[in-house]
């Protein structure tokens, strides 16, 4: 598996709209992930995991971001997600996990059940489809790879 892109909206530390590029030279295939304590090298790394297969291997499992979720009106929402692009075997692949959240009237933030889904680029047409609709067929998907 060749990662070509990581895209990140509202999750955890990641406020808005962010895509960190991970495509490298083919000799040079190497990525190395720098900076300051507390700014989301581990964020980067575990979400694969939440991505891939729902696992929130976080010591605090709360997905959103935080400073989103402080300014919530009751009954406003956010959904972050993950969104990975790769290559396997010369197919291009893109998984996305987002998952909704939701101020309740009494001011706790409420998760409703994440969404994955994952297509891929059919190399002879050019077509995108998916890999399945269903949870089971989805994880035979992604477990293949």
């Amino acid at each position: 598996m060749l990662l070509k892109s990581v895209e990140y909206k509202d999750f955890r530390c990641f406020k808005g709209n962010l895509k960190i590029d991970l495509t490298c030279d083919s000799d040079k295939n190497i990525i190395v992930i720098l900076g300051d304590n507390t700014h989301g090298k581990s964020t980067i790394v575990q979400s694969f995991a939440w991505c891939f297969y729902g696992l929130p291997n976080f010591q605090n499992p709360e997905i959103y971001n935080r400073s989103i979720a402080e300014t919530l009106p009751i009954y406003g929402k956010t959904i972050p997600s993950v969104e990975v692009v790769f290559e396997h075997e010369h197919v291009q692949y893109t998984a996305r996990r987002s998952q909704e959240f939701v101020r309740a009237n009494d001011g706790r933030i409420i998760g409703q059940p994440a969404k994955f889904n994952m297509t891929f680029v059919e190399p002879e047409s050019g077509q995108t489809k998916p890999c399945g609709t269903l949870p089971n067929e989805l994880a035979k998907a992604i477990n293949s790879i």
